[in-house]
């Protein structure tokens, strides 16, 4: 079985999206012949490329794209990319001749593939990373309730309704397309895992020693610094921990578009000796900076995408052993066994988060006790090599109906014969707005 899988970006660009995306293509390998193709969204430096065993396809540029780039037409550059990677996949799936094609967020690379597949008579089955409408708004691109929103929501629901299967990350995503009219037989969670290896971690003196760590309980993040994050608020609990004459370090380790703020907002509160801002680090450091926190904060905000996306930043942290502190929101609890596999805090209230930090900064043995149970129940429920196993489940059963029943995963004639296009303000919307 030959799976196609139709990417907006990839390894080597760094990101959770380009890290799930590798571990699933590299174990799903055991099981079939999966293959990547990244979207003309991802400038990527050559036509294809094989990472870990993984092959990747990139889609390159046409001349008509480069000349709206080159004289900035936005309105018209995103029907563009879609149409080179409209081309790009029917060759490809020409020659690669795939069994499946799997899209994965967003819309605006998936409904590309969606329509290739519907012309060579393929299944098509999507995969929802999140809801990037509500990611968006976190990042304050536009509101909620505006036309660019509606129309990103709009898109993204029907392309989950046309698909065969609608793969999700979380419970809560689940749960949240079904109150949106998804059928829920359609849809499958595929939560976030890691590798076997990343189950093992060592100290790392010798880095312990020049960041100046070795007699503090060491607090911090690894991740994109996005607003959603809410590092200020860790910041300001971490205040409060210092003020108090706590033996603590804080570590904030990564790039985004909030650093230059976090820094500022760290001065501000006198933590300049306290804090460290490592920027980005290299992929093959990430697990030797794991082995440096005794706690891993996640302090992210009330907002809709929190609420409802799981992020894959804490698993890794749980595989290395390391006792988790989290906001109390759903997606999250899905994680977190309160008091068992970690700590909780009340979201948005920095006093709450101080209080749990000074809990766990006071009991080594509560630290101990919660990183090791957060690994074995790791090392139980989320490796990648069985998690990728819901995929071929779903794979098999829809190629099984499509040779006895074919109409069976198919809509009806009618329905996917119209090419979904955005209606009445939405339209409007499009002309108006650069999509994203």
């Amino acid at each position: 079985m030959t799976v196609l899988h139709v990417l907006h970006s990839s390894l080597p660009l760094l990101s959770g999206y380009s890290i799930r995306t590798q571990h699933v293509l590299k174990h799903q390998q055991r099981y079939c012949t999966p293959i990547g193709v990244t979207s003309p969204y991802q400038v990527a430096t050559c036509e294809v490329e094989t990472i870990e065993g993984v092959t990747y396809y990139h889609a390159p540029r046409s001349a008509r794209t480069a000349f709206l780039e080159r004289h900035n037409v936005p309105v018209a550059k995103p029907h563009s990319l879609q149409k080179d990677f409209e081309h790009a996949l029917a060759r490809l799936i020409h020659d690669v001749q795939p069994d499946i094609v799997h899209g994965h967020s967003s819309h605006s690379v998936s409904w590309p593939a969606y329509r290739a597949a519907q012309r060579l008579h393929l299944p098509f089955v999507y995969e929802m990373r999140g809801l990037w409408e509500e990611s968006a708004v976190a990042k304050g691109f536009y509101g909620r309730g505006s036309l660019r929103y509606r129309y990103h929501r709009h898109a993204e629901l029907a392309l989950a309704h046309r698909a065969a299967k609608v793969f999700v990350i979380s419970q809560t995503l689940r749960e949240e397309l079904i109150a949106r009219g998804v059928p829920e037989s359609k849809i499958v969670v595929v939560p976030n895992g890691v590798e076997v290896h990343e189950l093992e971690s060592t100290r790392n003196t010798s880095l312990r020693e020049q960041y100046g760590l070795e007699h503090a309980v060491v607090l911090g993040y690894i991740g994109s610094l996005n607003g959603y994050e809410s590092l200020e608020l860790f910041l300001s609990a971490f205040a409060q921990l210092v003020q108090k004459g706590k033996r603590v370090k804080g570590m904030i380790v990564g790039d985004g578009p909030e650093k230059e703020n976090l820094i500022e907002h760290a001065r501000r509160l006198g933590l300049r000796e306290h804090v460290i801002f490592t920027g980005q680090i290299a992929p093959q450091e990430i697990h030797d900076y794991h082995a440096l926190l005794d706690v891993f904060v996640l302090a992210r905000s009330h907002s809709r995408v929190a609420q409802l996306v799981t992020p894959l930043k804490p698993y890794e942290a749980m595989a290395a052993g390391i006792c988790l502190l989290v906001s109390r929101l759903p997606a999250l609890q899905e994680i977190v066994q309160e008091e068992v596999t970690g700590l909780c805090f009340r979201s948005g209230e920095a006093h709450d988060l101080a209080r749990q930090c000074e809990r766990l900064i006071d009991d080594h043995d509560l630290r101990q006790r919660l990183g090791g149970a957060a690994r074995e129940w790791v090392l139980q429920n989320r490796q990648w090599r069985e998690l990728v196993k819901i995929y071929l489940e779903h794979y098999n059963m829809i190629l099984s109906l499509r040779s006895t029943k074919p109409n069976e995963i198919m809509q009806k004639e009618s329905f996917l014969a119209l090419e979904w296009k955005p209606i009445g303000d939405l339209s409007r919307a499009l002309a108006t707005f650069a999509s994203e």
